[in-house]
C-alpha cells in the first residue's frame, strides 16, 4: 500500500510539474498572440489614419481645383474688362488727338487772320 502510495504521489508531482509547464506556456502563447494582437491593433490604427489624412487631401485638392476655377474665370473676366477699358482709352486718345489737331487748326488760322 505504501509503495502504490509513493507511486502515485509520484505521479501526482509528475502530473502537476506537467500541468505547471503546460499552463506556462499556455500563458506566454497567450501572451505572444496578445502582442500580436496589438501590433495588428495598431497597424489598423494607423491604416484607418492614412485613409482619413487621404481623404483629407482629397477633399482639400478639390476646393484648391474649385478654387483655381474661380480665380481663372476672374482672370478671364479682369482680362475682359482690360481689353475693354484699352479700347476705350483709344477710342479717347483718338478723338483727344483730333482734337488736338482742330485746336492746332483753329490757332494756326487765328495767327494767319491776325497777320493778315
Amino acid at each position: 500500500k505504501e509503495v502504490r502510495t509513493k507511486l502515485l504521489r509520484t505521479r501526482l508531482k509528475a502530473l502537476k510539474n506537467d500541468v505547471s509547464e503546460i499552463i506556462k506556456n499556455f500563458d506566454e502563447q497567450l501572451k505572444e498572440l496578445y502582442n500580436l494582437r496589438l501590433c495588428v491593433l495598431q497597424d489598423v490604427y494607423v491604416h484607418q489614419l492614412m485613409r482619413i489624412h487621404l481623404a483629407n487631401d482629397i477633399v482639400e485638392y478639390e476646393k484648391c481645383g474649385d478654387k483655381l476655377r474661380t480665380m481663372q474665370h476672374e482672370l478671364m473676366r479682369l482680362r475682359e474688362d482690360q481689353h475693354k477699358a484699352d479700347a476705350t482709352y483709344q477710342e479717347f486718345d483718338g478723338k483727344l488727338q483730333e482734337s488736338k489737331k482742330k485746336l492746332d487748326d483753329l490757332h494756326a488760322a487765328e495767327k494767319y487772320l491776325e497777320r493778315a
